[in-house]
C-alpha cells in the first residue's frame, strides 16, 4: 500500500534514516511514476544526504556522493514540478537545494587566493542563487507569510545585488 509506505518513509526521513528505504521508494516510483508524494520523499532523502556531507566536499569521494545526491534530489523535485507546477514543497525544496549548493560553492571559493579562480567560483555560486530565486519567489507568492522563504529570498537578493526586491 502506497499510503503506508509514505507514512513509513516520512518516519525514516524524520529519523535521518531515509537511505535505508531509498531502494523501496525507487521501486514504488517505478510503478507509480507520477506520484508526487513518492517523488518528494525521494528528493527529501537525497537532500538529507547532501546536508550531512555538504561541509566535506573537499574530499573527492564525498564530493562525488554530494554531486550525485544533488542531481537525484533535483531530478525528483523537477519531476514533481512537471506534474504540479505550483507544488509548494517542490518549489521550496528545489529552491533551497540550489541556494545551499550556492552557499557550498561560495564557502569553497572563500578559501581561494587566486583572484581569477575565486571570481570563477563566485560566478558558479551566483548561477545557483539565480536558479533558486524564481522558485523561491513563486513559493513566496503562494505563502507570503512564510518567514523562512522571505529570509532566504532576502539573502539571495543581497547576494545578487537586487536591493530593490528586499522584503521587510
Amino acid at each position: 500500500d502506497i499510503n503506508l509506505a509514505i507514512v513509513e518513509a516520512n518516519h525514516f526521513i524524520k529519523e535521518k534514516r531515509g537511505e535505508e528505504i531509498l531502494d523501496g521508494i525507487n521501486t514504488l516510483i517505478a510503478k507509480n511514476p507520477k506520484n508526487v508524494n513518492l517523488l518528494l520523499i525521494k528528493g527529501s532523502i537525497h537532500d538529507n544526504i547532501t546536508s550531512k556531507i555538504k561541509n566535506e566536499t573537499k574530499d573527492a569521494a564525498l564530493q562525488s556522493k554530494y554531486d550525485a545526491n544533488i542531481a537525484s534530489a533535483e531530478e525528483a523535485y523537477q519531476r514533481v514540478l512537471a506534474i504540479e507546477s505550483d507544488n509548494i514543497f517542490a518549489l521550496f525544496n528545489l529552491g533551497i537545494l540550489y541556494y545551499n549548493k550556492g552557499v557550498v560553492v561560495n564557502n569553497n571559493a572563500a578559501e581561494i587566493t587566486d583572484k581569477k579562480k575565486y571570481l570563477e567560483q563566485s560566478s558558479k555560486a551566483n548561477i545557483e542563487f539565480e536558479k533558486a530565486y524564481p522558485l523561491l519567489e513563486k513559493a513566496f507568492q503562494k505563502q507570503p507569510e512564510d518567514k523562512q522563504i522571505k529570509q532566504v529570498l532576502n539573502q539571495i537578493y543581497a547576494i545578487l545585488k537586487m536591493d530593490d526586491k528586499v522584503r521587510k
